[in-house]
């Protein structure tokens, strides 16, 4: 197949995730952080938030089978669940996430079960559609900024508009563990270059490390200053 023909079928691809509710503007934020040097920056964090939350959903499937459920103990589960979700733009994830947590708030356990029910087959619908759509962008090529940008046929998010100090560095740390620390952290890298910014960014990285963090995963941080 015609390479531009490909691009055009992957965008029509990426526009129908967005029209049909699975995906939100913090998706276009992460591909605004994506360029030639970082040609996949988001898929990198679309599978570090599913490395993550399969932990979470298997916390959270333990936590339902005991009896009487703690419900302080599933909405703190559903708390992280539903910031990783919010990060990659998984927005009917984090819309069942939102309900799940009104049910723990009302001890409604047989809201949760059947809330989180939905949650999971959602979770894994956006998951099988992004996996084909990384699939193919790696045939296609990356797609124009301007076919990027398009949320709806109503108009552009235009990159100066975008709250760069909002994104990644809180919700990173969110898949944060020792085993994956040098991926984030080649990441929270990325990100200083890309928003040009100063090695402010780059401190508050390193004090959110937790101590555990081996000291040369402290030393790629100081490092990456000098990219």
């Amino acid at each position: 197949m015609e390479r531009n023909q490909m691009r055009r079928q992957l965008a029509l691809m990426r526009q129908s995730f967005f029209d049909q509710g699975f995906l939100d503007e913090q998706f276009i934020q992460l591909e605004e952080l994506q360029d030639d040097a970082n040609p996949n920056f988001v898929e990198e964090v679309v599978t570090l938030y599913y490395r993550d939350s399969s932990r979470l959903i298997l916390n959270i499937d333990q936590a339902l089978e005991r009896n009487p459920l703690d419900f302080n103990k599933l909405d703190n589960y559903m708390h992280q669940f539903k910031g990783s979700s919010t990060s990659i733009g998984a927005k009917k994830v984090k819309a069942e996430c939102t309900q799940f947590r009104e049910y723990c708030k009302a001890g409604n356990s047989e809201g949760c079960m059947r809330t989180f029910q939905q949650l999971k087959k959602e979770y894994a619908i956006l998951k099988r559609k992004l996996e084909a759509y990384f699939q193919q962008a790696r045939q296609a090529g990356p797609l124009e900024t301007a076919c990027r940008s398009r949320i709806d046929g109503r108009g552009q998010i235009k990159k100066q508009d975008l709250t760069w100090q909002n994104i990644v560095i809180d919700k990173l740390f969110m898949f944060y563990t020792l085993e994956n620390a040098a991926v984030v952290l080649a990441l929270a890298a990325a990100l200083y270059r890309r928003s040009s910014r100063s090695c402010t960014l780059l401190s508050c990285v390193a004090a959110r490390l937790p101590r555990a963090a081996p000291a040369r995963e402290r030393g790629h941080v100081a490092c990456s200053c000098a990219f």
